[in-house]
């Protein structure tokens, strides 16, 4: 309805030659079709309004286009393409001293940044994003800069301080959904409340939230929030080691993002697959779901999520035969991650490659080294509050 409100306002300006009037309503579809992920829409609709825009010398229209053309490139991780263009954006933002253009890029590039495990250079971004959008008031960008530093803090353990920006995001989200009605900030910063809640072991409030943004999330037609709304309800009922119900909700994810073209989502959804399967040592579909993740993140670029595939391929050569070859693997996996500094994931890791060890191990040295690997990735996971990883390494040393 809005969208063809839109679309008719564009056929008159066009007519009329009102093309100011034109460029805007340009946007004003890219961004629409946008939160509905629908990437090549979105970018006919944006280049279109960028190349307006150029050929009327309108910078700030050129740098409006530009930024919603980095938003259409982050959910599909061409983080290469995204900077080129985010230089342009810096060099008319800084030319025209347009702090709003400039501190939507910054955090665009934040997200870039962050999606390829380089967490300083993204939180320096986000902090100058978040420090333009407090002096203008702009509550949408403070809400959404404050939920990806807390992303930040989440990635490297800090869960206190992830908690506390989460819960800002949260409080400026709501004010602008009462003030402009902007639902989608609002369920986006209920996932990151569900993720948090979720690591800290608060599972019926981490379902609570993640069920409230999916509702949004369908009401709106917002895929991208949808999807992440479901893992979050697929990793909490694998918290509970309700198997049927996580692998239903992973899947039906994974069929929204494979449908609007979500590829970021893609692989971390089979990376999520990957660990229901490992779990059930259903190895034949954790090669599946590993192999999937794996062509996906070397596609796109992204280094977590490939040493991660590669992490669950390994694991399944070291238990299915090729065990020196798989441990080798997972091993070089696991320093790769660790180098990241991301505190869960190295921990996951350290708790499977003890896990093998110790279960497949072919020396006395092996199972030894492997129970240590638990033991220090269990007193990790208690001090940085991990409870999913806390509750999975103390089923392995029971089972062990």
């Amino acid at each position: 309805s809005a969208r063809i409100e839109l679309e008719s306002a564009l056929r008159a300006a066009d007519e009329q030659g009102r093309k100011s009037e034109k460029s805007e309503i340009l946007r004003l579809l890219a961004r629409t079709f946008v939160r509905q992920s629908d990437w090549t829409e979105a970018m006919r609709y944006a280049e279109e309004a960028v190349e307006l825009a150029r050929s009327r010398g309108d910078l700030a229209g050129e740098a409006a286009g530009l930024g919603i053309i980095i938003s259409i490139l982050q959910p599909q991780a061409k983080c290469e393409e995204a900077i080129g263009h985010f230089d342009r954006v810096l060099e008319i933002s800084r030319e025209l001293d347009d702090q709003d253009e400039l501190a939507e890029a910054l955090k665009a590039m934040g997200v870039a940044f962050s999606r390829n495990g380089e967490y300083d250079q993204a939180m320096g971004l986000y902090e100058e994003s978040m420090a333009i959008a407090e002096e203008r008031g702009n509550l949408s960008l403070q809400a959404s800069c404050q939920s990806n530093i807390g992303n930040i803090h989440f990635f490297k353990g800090e869960l206190d301080s992830a908690l506390a920006h989460y819960r800002s995001s949260l409080v400026n989200a709501a004010e602008e959904f009462r003030r402009t009605g902007d639902q989608g900030t609002y369920a986006m910063a209920l996932v990151n409340m569900s993720q948090a809640r979720l690591t800290l072991g608060e599972i019926d409030q981490a379902i609570s939230d993640a069920q409230e943004a999916l509702k949004i999330a369908r009401k709106i037609n917002h895929p991208l929030v949808e999807t992440d709304a479901l893992v979050q309800l697929g990793s909490s009922h694998f918290f509970l080691r309700e198997i049927e119900t996580a692998v239903d909700y992973f899947q039906q994810a994974l069929d929204i993002a494979e449908k609007s073209n979500i590829t970021r989502s893609l692989a971390h959804i089979h990376l999520a697959l990957v660990n229901v399967c490992l779990y059930c040592e259903n190895f034949k579909q954790c090669r599946h779901h590993a192999t999937k993740a794996l062509a996906i993140s070397r596609e796109i670029g992204e280094k977590t999520a490939t040493i991660l595939s590669n992490a669950g391929l390994a694991a399944v050569e070291a238990c299915e035969g090729l065990y020196h070859s798989g441990i080798r693997q997972l091993q070089a996996a696991y320093k790769g991650i660790e180098r990241t500094g991301n505190v869960q994931m190295t921990v996951q890791l350290k708790a499977l490659l003890g896990q093998i060890l110790l279960k497949h191990g072919k020396s006395e040295r092996d199972s030894s080294d492997g129970k240590r690997m638990l033991d220090e990735a269990l007193v990790t996971a208690k001090d940085s509050g991990l409870a999913p990883e806390k509750k999975l390494i103390e089923e392995i040393i029971v089972r062990e």
